[in-house]
């Protein structure tokens, strides 16, 4: 039985370790290799997040653009009307402020020559 311990013992000593040292190592190695897999993993999902946020941030500065560009426009189409509605009204107000203008301007200015020889109105003024 001595000879079956010492091929062991030989095994051992030519591959340097032991079928448990072996396993050991092996595990080892995996767990690097998986580590590595994880932080890998960990990177590329960080570059997908910081990649996905600039797209969200570009796509809403787009979408802002936009409805600006349209606020800008509907504005100016609103705006003109409005503008053209207030001279249209202040047109009509000055037409109707001559005609009356027009209409009581003779007794107006009778009223006014009427005063005017009376001496005792500029007095009581």
């Amino acid at each position: 039985m001595n000879s079956g311990k010492t091929a062991t013992t030989s095994q051992q000593t030519a591959s340097g370790a032991t079928p448990f040292d072996q396993i050991t190592a092996l595990e080892q190695q995996e767990s690097t290799r998986v580590e590595k897999e994880i932080s890998a993993m960990n990177t590329e999902k960080t570059e997908s997040v910081a990649s996905l946020q600039k797209k969200e941030e570009e796509s809403d500065q787009k979408l802002k653009e936009e409805a600006k560009k349209e606020l800008k426009e509907h504005s100016e189409k609103e705006l003109g009307k409005i503008l053209n509605e207030a001279k249209s009204d202040a047109s009509k107000e000055c037409d109707s402020l001559e005609s009356k203008t027009e209409k009581l301007a003779p007794s107006v200015v009778s009223d006014l020559v009427k005063h005017a020889k009376d001496p005792d109105f500029l007095l009581a003024a």
